[in-house]
């Protein structure tokens, strides 16, 4: 019974070695119906999806490039939890990362873009407010507005499962993850900072390819 149970734990570590996971950058494509256009992500998820051990990847994150018309997205991911039948992401909050030797990158999750078409729940959340802000003569209604939509942004953006940075910030990042060979990712949340992951850049270059043929 004990040498059974000395097996069955060793193929259970066997099977649950991170190692034995695939991480090679690769291309997803996709047609956004909302905003009528193609997208693609690049990124290293996806041969972790059929893991039998999924909390082994509680609390990770992952990197990703994400390209959607004109806009371009460099961050994390939060590794998604649960089955085939419900999943959940937890928030990733605001991050750092480096590549190889350069200096190190902190993005905040507040000034990661909307991946929402323009003219929807923002305009909607704002004029809702807007329309149910005290008549009093103290408190100026659209004021009220800003504050509140400032405040409904905020709580957004802590909740999110991706953190990202976009315009000249995530072109000057590719630049470095084009020649780099590898790429650390780590949560930073006030003044405390969770466990680093890291990445190999090798199969970046020819998963960017893919998006762009």
């Amino acid at each position: 019974m004990r040498k059974l149970v000395i097996a069955s734990l060793a193929v259970l570590s066997a099977c649950a070695t991170p190692s034995t996971y695939e991480l090679k950058w690769r291309a997803e494509r996709n047609f956004d119906k909302f905003a009528d256009g193609p997208t693609c992500r690049v990124s290293i998820w996806g041969n972790w999806s059929g893991s039998l051990f999924p909390h082994q990847f509680a609390g990770m994150i992952y990197p990703v490039v994400e390209m959607r018309g004109d806009l371009v997205l460099v961050g994390a991911k939060s590794v998604p939890m649960g089955n085939a039948m419900a999943q959940f992401q937890m928030p990733v909050g605001d991050i750092q990362l480096r590549i190889d030797g350069n200096k190190a990158w902190t993005v905040a999750a507040i000034n990661t873009p909307s991946l929402a078409p323009e003219g929807n729940s923002k305009e909607i959340g704002a004029q809702k407010v807007a329309n149910s802000a005290s008549p009093s003569p103290y408190l100026d209604p659209k004021a009220m507005a800003e504050m509140t939509q400032n405040m409904m942004s905020t709580y957004r953006s802590g909740m999110s499962p991706i953190t990202a940075t976009s315009g000249d910030t995530a072109k000057d990042i590719l630049r470095q993850m084009a020649t780099g060979r590898t790429i650390l990712f780590r949560q930073v949340n006030g003044n405390a900072a969770g466990k680093t992951f890291e990445y190999s850049l090798e199969t970046f270059n020819s998963a960017m390819a893919a998006c762009a043929s």
